[in-house]
């Protein structure tokens, strides 16, 4: 009762149940990411004890298999679609940890700020950039980057070394892409920590820092009979090709003015607010080098030799995927808009994002790779992604109706996990999926009123 009194009584928890309730009812409940299928396979290697010549099914840092050990446990126990449910959950929790950490950060930043706003200001990094699709539909391990990043900027402006350690910590095993970025952005933050003197500070924020990367360098000299052998990551080729950096930014399959713009718009217009202000807060210019390397680091350091953004498959936003785990720092620093032009660039910014991450509701991620004519790993085309919709939606239907298809693949379906319990279960899987669905609808509803009554009485 304690519980449930708090979640209709603290706007923050009660916040946080709605977006939760909302990922539960639009996650798909699958792994479609070939990246995270190698992180899920090393975490079930690890749960089985499997450490025996080939246990370098990942060729990623360590951290996002550890973070999969309970779905890999749960597969273990009950089989792989529960794994993979249990995965998705998991994906999901650090979307709300971001949610949290990112509305935390933003009222110590604009403390004027009331919480409908900042709670539409977070919107709108959730529908107008593909932040969601890597949380609820394509769980991927960018979105641990982003977590940890935001952990670590709001950890910083709260002064808590610890936690912001232990945050650098993780986001460094997340990703090969993130190393450079992490140990650059520390270096800048330990020239600062020194000039004023702070070495405890400093050492409390170094030292998980230094225990992950000699982490890092065991297991890859485990894993790959050597330290700094990362396997076939990011590592392998690093140049400056002006074609990368045109795609990612103006390609419209890969590029952040189409799928994420207010990104774009949200960085340029925090640069702008900080740079004319004396009292910037310790984490903003931590936060800003971050975002700086990180998409940096998209164009700059490539998987292998042929660097071209759409001369190979990246899925789903392709390039941009890569600039991902600086979007919500853009958005945490920008200010709200104040003029009659900023609004207008701005709602413009985001209605693009919307329409071009929108497909991503109603058709699954690998859908381009399955479904013919053009099936194949082609770059992925936002506009093809519409044309499969009235197929998607007839295979869906039929699907309801029947109980079952021909069809194996879950690319040809609504991506949702309700189609995953009919095409596992049949009729059972829609009955069931039938229910949970109304009681999560029924959850948030009871949960809007809940807010309203608490408005009207402390009004």
């Amino acid at each position: 009762m304690a519980l449930l009194r708090a979640v209709t009584t603290v706007p923050r928890l009660r916040q946080l149940v709605i977006v939760g309730l909302l990922g539960l009812l639009l996650t798909q409940g699958v792994l479609l990411n070939s990246d995270v299928a190698h992180e899920f396979a090393l975490a079930a290697q690890l749960i089985r004890g499997n450490l025996h010549g080939d246990w370098h099914a990942s060729h990623f840092p360590v951290f996002t298999s550890l973070l999969l050990l309970p779905a890999a446990l749960a597969g273990l126990i009950a089989g792989s679609q529960a794994a993979q449910f249990v995965a998705a959950l998991e994906f999901l929790g650090l979307g709300l940890l971001l949610w949290d950490q990112l509305s935390a950060w933003r009222k110590t930043l604009f403390p004027k700020e009331n919480s409908s706003t900042t709670t539409a200001v977070l919107s709108v990094l959730v529908v107008a950039t593909p932040l969601w699709v890597y949380v609820a539909k394509a769980p991927m391990d960018v979105v641990v980057t982003a977590a940890a990043f935001t952990v670590a900027v709001c950890a910083l402006e709260q002064e808590h070394w610890n936690v912001a350690g232990v945050a650098f910590a993780a986001a460094l095993l997340s990703r090969d892409q993130a190393i450079p970025v992490v140990l650059l952005t520390l270096g800048y933050l330990g020239v600062r920590l020194l000039r004023r003197g702070e070495f405890r500070q400093l050492v409390r924020l170094a030292t998980p820092v230094v225990v992950a990367g000699v982490l890092a360098l065991g297991v890859n000299a485990a894993r790959f009979h050597g330290p700094l052998h990362f396997g076939p990551g990011y590592q392998s080729h690093i140049s400056f090709v002006p074609s990368v950096l045109l795609q990612l930014l103006f390609s419209p399959r890969t590029g952040l003015v189409f799928f994420a713009p207010i990104s774009v718009v949200a960085a340029i217009s925090a640069a702008v607010f900080w740079l004319r202000r004396d009292d910037r807060s310790p984490s903003v210019p931590i936060a800003f080098c971050l975002i700086t390397l990180t998409f940096c680091s998209a164009f700059l350091v490539h998987p292998n030799t042929n660097p071209s953004l759409l001369g190979q498959w990246y899925g789903w936003g392709a390039g941009v995927r890569f600039v991902l785990p600086a979007m919500p720092l853009a958005l945490g620093l920008c200010p709200l808009p104040t003029t009659a032009f900023a609004k207008v660039v701005g709602g413009t910014a985001a209605l693009l994002g919307c329409f071009w991450n929108a497909p991503m509701a109603l058709v699954a991620y690998n859908a381009q790779e399955r479904i013919p004519p053009l099936a194949g790993f082609h770059p992925p085309s936002v506009l093809r992604q519409y044309e499969l919709i009235p197929e998607v939606a007839r295979n869906s239907v039929h699907l309801l109706l029947h109980g079952h298809s021909p069809l194996h693949s879950s690319a040809y379906f609504f991506p949702d996990w309700q189609i995953e319990a009919i095409r596992v279960a049949g009729r059972a899987g829609e009955v069931g999926a039938l229910l949970v669905s109304c009681a999560l609808a029924g959850s948030l509803v009871w949960l809007r009123r809940a807010r309203d009554a608490s408005s009207a009485s402390g009004a």
